[in-house]
C-alpha cells in the first residue's frame, strides 16, 4: 500500500489534461476514456486512505474532476464541428466559466492534499 505522500502526489496527475484532441489525430472519445480511467484509479486510491479526512478530500477532488469532465464533454458537443464565431463563444461562455471554477476548486483540493502529510494530526 502506498503512503499518503505517494498517493496524493498523484492527485496532481488528474488535473493534467491529455494532449489536445485538436492537435492530434486521436478522436476526443479516446481522451475521454483515458481521463475517466485515470479518475477511477485516483478515486479508488483516495478512498483507501486510512485518514478519513484525506480520503474524503480525495473523494471530493475526484467528484469535482468528474463533473469537470462531464461539463467539458457537454461543451464539446456544442462546439465540435462549428465555426469559431463570437456568437458561439457567447453561447458557451457560462459553461466555460463554470468549468474554470471547477478546475480552480480542484487545484485548491490538490494543494490541501499535498500539504496534509506535513500538517500535525490531532
Amino acid at each position: 500500500m502506498q503512503n499518503e505522500d505517494e498517493t496524493f502526489t498523484e492527485a496532481a496527475e488528474i488535473t493534467s489534461a491529455p494532449p489536445s484532441p485538436v492537435a492530434s489525430e486521436e478522436p476526443y472519445e479516446t481522451f475521454r476514456e483515458a481521463r475517466l480511467k485515470c479518475l477511477t484509479n485516483y478515486q479508488t486510491k483516495a478512498f483507501s486512505q486510512q485518514d478519513p479526512l484525506l480520503a474524503n478530500i480525495g473523494g471530493l477532488t475526484a467528484g469535482m474532476v468528474g463533473i469537470a469532465h462531464w461539463l467539458e464533454d457537454a461543451i464539446h458537443q456544442v462546439v465540435d464541428g462549428q465555426p469559431p464565431t463570437l456568437e458561439l463563444v457567447q453561447k458557451v461562455n457560462p459553461a466555460l466559466e463554470t468549468h474554470l471554477r471547477l478546475l480552480r476548486q480542484v487545484d485548491r483540493f490538490v494543494a490541501q492534499l499535498q500539504r496534509a502529510p506535513q500538517a500535525p494530526r490531532g
